[in-house]
């Protein structure tokens, strides 16, 4: 009786159109609403009631057939109902719903005139800290279509080590991880290379249950039977290995023997530097060799400075530095005797001696030019620099050496020593790489001692071959140089 009079309500100017279903089981095309005098006294026990406002139809459910999905990639794709309203047939139409979230499939329609709240979610501290166990290993499918070909499909599942098998590095010629999609891999037993396994059978595509399936359970588990076995461990304490580890052995064994001799047999060496050395020795010869090329005036002084400052202390032999000039220039020649000169200005006081002295001074210039390289002091380069040039010519060693207590006694003795670096400065300043060929047939030979031959053993030696030009009435000496020493026939 309610719904009646409910429809009597609805009854003035609302006559469904033809075509359209009833609402609420009623026959479409017009509204039953019965007798007004039959229930009258059921209006009027609803004007007791109140007035009564209705916002919406009653409920209904909308049902769709024959819905098929378009043929595209989008095969997911769900079809949709929208619910049309009008006051007249003629409208306009209005939606009544629209989806809150297009793109979720859980979220009903809602009313358009209604505020839908977003959701807030706050997060609190007790969350954040609290543990929770969470399966990451439980693994679900549900495939929508066949999975595989058609016919018997038996599907297992791995668990391996994600160090292992992800890290590309520990693969021989391999950037990528070691499992692609699609990869074949050994048969059973997986428990060699799996810390968990399991398996499903089936037939993909057809049927379960047309025909049995090898080691497969009635309820669509592979008996574990046929996932793991015995893995039979495998030692290396066999013969073969014992033999390659003893052929190795031997094989060391007798390479030791052969290239170390002396490990086997006492040998007498000082640890030390002992004068006492170097009385069975005639003379120790150290010879600098300069030639074309990057080697010019600066090579050899540079040179020349490390050969002498090499010098023993109290050496009972002589101790010869030769400077050996291939490039037969002139110029190479006047900067030695320069160098010479220096050597003879050290002085011999103070209660040193000369040869002490010229150590001290020596070592202090190689640590001045022991870092300089061709390229600020080769031939190639056409002027010193002024940093360079005070280092190379033994000025900066004097500054320094001038601040030692012993050598600050000394006083006017080192003016002598000073013109000489000067000199020999200012020859390394004049021209630099800038040579003058000497008369090639002729042998140049230049020798020095100090000025008091007992004050050292230090003896100094400048040669430049000759380079005679060669014609056919040269006696040809297995190639050997030609000019550096003659022979009587």
């Amino acid at each position: 009786r309610r719904r009646l009079r409910r429809l009597r309500r609805l009854a003035p100017g609302l006559t469904p159109p033809a075509g359209l279903g009833g609402i609420g089981g009623l026959p479409g095309g017009a509204l039953d609403v019965g007798d007004d005098d039959a229930d009258e006294d059921e209006d009027d026990d609803d004007e007791e009631e109140g007035e009564v406002k209705f916002r919406s139809l009653p409920r209904f459910m909308a049902k769709y057939t024959n819905a098929r999905p378009p043929k595209d990639t989008d095969i997911l794709s769900t079809p949709k109902v929208h619910i049309l309203a009008s006051h007249s047939i003629d409208g306009p139409w209005e939606k009544l719903y629209d989806p809150i979230d297009p793109e979720s499939d859980y979220l009903p329609p809602a009313p358009i005139s209604m505020p839908v709240q977003t959701d807030t979610y706050k997060v609190s501290e007790e969350d954040v800290r609290s543990m929770q166990l969470v399966a990451s290993n439980k693994l679900t499918l549900s495939p929508q279509s066949c999975f595989g070909k058609r016919g018997p499909m038996y599907i297992v599942a791995c668990a391996v080590n994600q160090s292992s098998y992800d890290d590309g590095s520990q693969w021989k010629n391999s950037k990528d991880k070691r499992f692609t999609p699609g990869q074949k891999v050994m048969p059973p037993p997986f428990n060699d290379r799996c810390v968990a396994v399991a398996g499903r059978c089936g037939h993909a595509c057809e049927p379960y249950g047309t025909r049995p399936l090898k080691h497969c359970l009635p309820n669509g588990y592979i008996n574990m039977s046929a996932l793991v076995d015995d893995i039979p461990i495998q030692y290396n304490r066999v013969t073969p290995v014992f033999m390659f580890a003893y052929v190795l052995l031997l094989g060391f064994a007798v390479k030791t023997v052969m290239l170390c001799p002396g490990i086997f047999s006492p040998y007498k060496r000082c640890q030390y530097y002992d004068p006492e050395m170097t009385k069975a020795l005639r003379y120790i010869l150290v010879v600098g060799v300069t030639g074309g090329g990057d080697e010019g005036k600066g090579t050899m002084i540079r040179n020349t400075i490390g050969m002498v400052s090499g010098l023993p202390p109290s050496c009972k032999c002589r101790f010869i530095v030769c400077n050996n000039e291939e490039g037969h220039r002139l110029e190479m020649m006047t900067c030695w005797e320069k160098f010479c000169a220096v050597l003879a200005a050290i002085p011999n006081v103070g209660g040193l001696s000369y040869e002490e002295n010229l150590r001290q001074f020596l070592a202090v210039w190689t640590e001045e030019t022991r870092d300089m390289r061709l390229d600020s002091m080769g031939a190639k380069v056409r002027k010193l620099d002024e940093k360079i040039l005070a280092r190379l010519s033994g000025k900066t060693a004097m500054a320094k050496i001038r601040k030692d207590v012993k050598w600050a006694r000394f006083g006017s003795a080192l003016d002598r020593l000073e013109a000489a670096l000067d000199a020999l400065k200012a020859d390394l300043d004049t021209d630099y790489n800038k040579f003058t060929p000497m008369i090639p047939e002729q042998d140049y030979v230049r020798d020095w001692m100090p000025p008091n031959p007992n004050w050292t053993s230090l003896r100094m030696h400048f040669t430049s071959r000759a380079k005679p030009r060669e014609d056919p009435r040269n006696i040809m000496v297995q190639h050997v140089a030609v000019g550096t020493w003659y022979y009587k026939v």
